[in-house]
């Protein structure tokens, strides 16, 4: 029986936890570069370098795609012997840990397939879900567009909206002095004309006394 889908709208919301993930260097090498991919330029990645926030960000939408998936497929990824990377005298390559942040209802839901589908370890879990899906992006740049697509634009748009703050907050300080006063008038020339109208009437008060 396949898992049931969790709401992603209310991962969105939840808090995140971190745990420590065993996963084989270029699964998480492919999973940090889906960050940096651009469908323009695909070649361009390093994917040698691993970012810990990307690999999570992946993580997290290539479980929020599984968790999508029909009943059928999920079968077909977690229940499915791939033999990929395994030899006799192997135990499916060498593995370290990795600090992976998902939302705590992701994790929940990966205890539910772990459990149904009898894997060892949740992080055998995330193995698995790598080995099913980076072949199919490698193939496919469509298909890799299409799950990780939306996510990188996610990713762009807070980019976005967190400079066009900084550049806020930036020009709303160079309008302001030191010790909080004001600066000068943006219009430095009606200044100079108002101060030199004060200056003749104080000239012509004088006169009169005199």
């Amino acid at each position: 029986m396949a898992p049931a889908p969790v709401d992603t709208q209310s991962q969105a919301s939840d808090e995140t936890e971190t745990r420590s993930i065993a996963l084989c260097p270029d699964q998480a090498q492919w999973l940090s570069a889906r960050c940096n991919l651009t469908e323009d330029s695909p070649s361009d990645v390093d994917e040698k370098a691993i970012n810990l926030l990307q690999l999570s960000d992946a993580a997290q939408r290539m479980i929020e795609v599984a968790n999508r998936e029909s009943p059928q497929v999920k079968r077909q990824i977690f229940l499915v012997v791939r033999c990929y990377r395994c030899l006799q005298h192997t135990r499916g390559g060498d593995k370290y840990n990795y600090e992976v942040a998902l939302p705590a209802q992701q994790w929940k839901w990966l205890e539910v397939v772990r459990n149904r589908s009898n894997h060892a370890t949740i992080g055998k879990t995330i193995r698995i879900m790598v080995d099913f899906y980076k072949p199919l992006c490698d193939r496919d740049a469509k298909v890799e567009s299409a799950i990780f697509g939306p996510m990188r634009q996610q990713l762009e748009a807070s980019t976005s909206e967190a400079e066009e703050s900084s550049s806020s907050s930036s020009a709303s300080s160079s309008d302001v002095e030191a010790d909080g006063s004001p600066k000068n008038p943006k219009n430095p020339e009606n200044f100079q004309q108002s101060g030199g109208r004060k200056e003749e009437q104080e000239e012509q008060q004088q006169q009169q006394q005199q």
